[in-house]
């Protein structure tokens, strides 16, 4: 829906998503800061000076967007608006967020990125690095249309000066959900930096042995393990320690052609102390056998060596908590026979 010709409502809220006087899309990062506990209806006839030194004041909306409009060239050919000599103190920082990424989930990222700085770095969960206005946008619209979802969204909290954090369920099209932890660092009025890590390390290590096995980097997938890892088929095949699961994933590679996960891994139980993820895998080898596979991870903490310190100028070994893999378990197997699926007899996945 629609408030006059500039605004479009989202979640209740009134969002401006083009500028006032301008012929299109907004361009140039049109601040329309919302007062969430009023739910105004955005408004662009406000008169009047407003003293925007205060660095905790509270404008009405109205007022807001005529600053703005004054402010903005209009056209679709504007450049980037460096609001730097606004002051907004924390409660508009937070309007800031919650219009963005209200944008966001409601599917129109072309608005939600105009709060971003151009050069604007978003790393997700995978530890991927998003670099970029149009690049963010793209991917967002991607995810958009994949089905991926956010749920339960914590408010955000203030952890440092220009720092904002909240908490999220992030819900796959497989319904794979996993929870993690936003950060956004602000440049100015615009958004520098957003950061997205699980919020448990367990799951943590279970992304990264995801991605370390799509991308066939053996020795990315077994830092992820126990030093006693155990890898178990659903026959009875085994195999025992990392020089074991080292030998095991060249003989995959020798015999296979294609190997994915069609499913996120998605947490069976999860905390603090470790977690149990599981997946779907589809697997094609040389000889045209196409298997199906459900894997679990299963990840403990394990006092390991970490980062060295330096006391009285001699370092020091440190040992830590770390999460590891300590098992991996591979349950019923099918295989494609005669363009049907059965239980395998004997496929080491």
């Amino acid at each position: 829906s629609s408030v006059g010709s500039n605004a479009n409502t989202i979640d209740g809220m009134a969002v401006q998503t083009t500028a006032p006087g301008g012929d299109g899309g907004c361009h140039n990062g049109c601040m329309a800061f919302l007062k969430r506990s009023k739910r105004e209806s955005a408004k662009t006839t406000g008169q009047g000076d407003v003293d925007l030194s205060a660095p905790t004041s509270v404008m009405s909306l109205s007022k807001l967007v005529s600053v703005v409009s004054s402010l903005s060239p209009t056209g679709n050919d504007m450049p980037f608006r460096d609001n730097s000599s606004l002051s907004v103190g924390n409660t508009q920082y937070v309007q800031i967020l919650n219009t963005c990424f209200a944008l966001f989930k409601a599917g129109n990222a072309a608005a939600a990125c105009e709060y971003l700085t151009p050069d604007c770095s978003w790393y997700t969960m995978y530890e991927e690095k998003i670099q970029g206005r149009q690049e963010i946008e793209e991917w967002r619209e991607m995810e958009s249309r994949k089905g991926r979802k956010n749920r339960n969204e914590t408010s955000w909290e203030d952890i440092k000066p220009g720092v904002y954090r909240r908490e999220l369920k992030v819900v796959f099209p497989s319904k794979a959900t996993h929870k993690v932890v936003q950060t956004v660092t602000f440049e100015g009025n615009f958004i520098k930096e957003i950061i997205v890590v699980p919020k448990y390390p367990a799951l943590r290590v279970a992304l990264r042995f995801a991605c370390a096995r799509d991308a066939n980097d053996d020795e990315a997938a077994i830092e992820q393990m126990s030093e006693e890892v155990v890898w178990k088929a659903w026959d009875g095949f085994q195999v025992h320690g990392k020089e074991g699961i080292r030998k095991l994933f060249r003989e995959q590679r020798a015999r296979e052609v294609k190997r994915f996960g069609e499913s996120e891994f998605e947490a069976a139980q999860v905390s603090d102390a470790g977690g149990c993820f599981e997946r779907l895998l589809y697997i094609e080898r040389i000889d045209g056998i196409k298997v199906k596979s459900k894997q679990k991870l299963y990840v403990r903490g394990e006092l390991s060596e970490i980062d060295t310190i330096v006391v009285a100028g001699k370092e020091k070994k440190c040992y830590g908590v770390v999460p590891k893999i300590v098992e991996v378990k591979v349950l019923a197997t099918e295989e494609m026979i005669d363009g049907q699926w059965a239980v395998a007899e004997d496929c080491h996945v």
